[in-house]
């Protein structure tokens, strides 16, 4: 891990590049209401704020734990509000936290325990935490002002997202291609605003294998609708996923991409994508859900179209 984070266009060319973090890099995002702000985390245990146009690092964020042999420093995942005033991250000591977000610090706001190992995914949803930890198998929701919680799903909790209406998914993608085209530009790029949002976790375990489980509404009640389970290959040692309003997406340390219809469960015309030759490290979707990207351990990043070709179809293709 060359511990820095780069931004490419889908011609693969290299728009920027930061290096500042003095560890692995675990995740980075956007900001979803201003597209030139980038938040990313590392393993040193801090957050690191930048302003894509200008490249620069704007400034540092530390996690506070006291170091010991039972309590390692480092963050694993990040996520935003869809207001962008606000910031979760998980930790691998099991911690959760949310800081709001100025234009020159980070302040604090809330951190408390959440799971029993680290957490490997965290996202805000309104008023509510979702958070993820793969060691301790289980998916929670916290009130993000009492900090209680709410729900809790046993199982291996693979990916956790949250996924949008047609009119902001739209609109976003819009301002994602405006941002790429003019990263010269110093204007703010605001996308706008999310509602109608449905929280989906992939779940895993033992006995009924992966399952998407969909809460339709977030607040104080979660409407849940019957749990989809995938027709998956037993015995794939998964290691990236990916949720989109329609597709489930699993990588395998083989390299293999397989595809799932997220309502039926059933894989996507041949249900499998091929082509890297190690393992798969991360998957994600394009905000019109119309390209799927991946990356390899080798270093490599593929572009996709997310429907696999059936086996008739692929026989003519070749």
């Amino acid at each position: 891990d060359d511990m820095s984070i780069r931004i490419w266009n889908q011609s693969g060319e290299c728009l920027n590049v930061f290096t500042s973090h003095k560890d692995a890099v675990t995740d980075c995002k956007f900001c979803p209401s201003d597209l030139k702000k980038l938040v990313s985390s590392s393993l040193d245990g801090t957050l690191k704020y930048w302003d894509v146009f200008s490249s620069k690092l704007v400034y540092t964020y530390q996690d506070a734990v006291p170091e010991s042999l039972l309590n390692v420093k480092g963050i694993k995942s990040i996520s935003w509000s869809m207001n962008g005033e606000k910031l979760c991250y998980g930790c691998r000591n099991g911690d959760v936290a949310i800081v709001s977000v100025h234009q020159h610090e980070m302040i604090l706001e809330s951190k408390w325990n959440a799971h029993n190992g680290q957490v490997t995914s965290c996202l805000i949803a309104e008023n509510n935490l979702l958070s993820a930890s793969v060691e301790d198998k289980t998916f929670r929701v916290w009130n993000i002002y009492t900090l209680e919680e709410v729900l809790r799903k046993v199982g291996e909790p693979l990916q956790i997202s949250l996924l949008t209406n047609d009119q902001y998914s739209h609109t976003r993608n819009a301002f994602t291609s405006t941002m790429i085209d003019s990263i010269d530009n110093n204007e703010s790029i605001k996308p706008g605003t999310a509602s109608n949002s449905t929280a989906v976790v992939l779940l895993r375990d033992s006995a009924t294998g992966m399952k998407v489980v969909s809460l339709s509404s977030i607040g104080p009640l979660y409407n849940e609708t019957d749990p989809t389970v995938l027709n998956e290959t037993r015995g794939d040692t998964v290691t990236a996923c990916a949720i989109s309003r329609s597709t489930v997406v699993h990588a395998t340390s083989k390299g293999d991409l397989r595809v799932y219809n997220r309502y039926t469960g059933k894989p996507v015309g041949s249900g499998v994508l091929c082509g890297h030759m190690t393992d798969v490290t991360a998957i994600a979707f394009s905000d019109d859900e119309t390209v799927l990207v991946s990356g390899g351990s080798d270093g490599t990043i593929r572009l996709w179209n997310p429907r696999p070709l059936s086996a008739i179809d692929q026989k003519f293709a070749d």
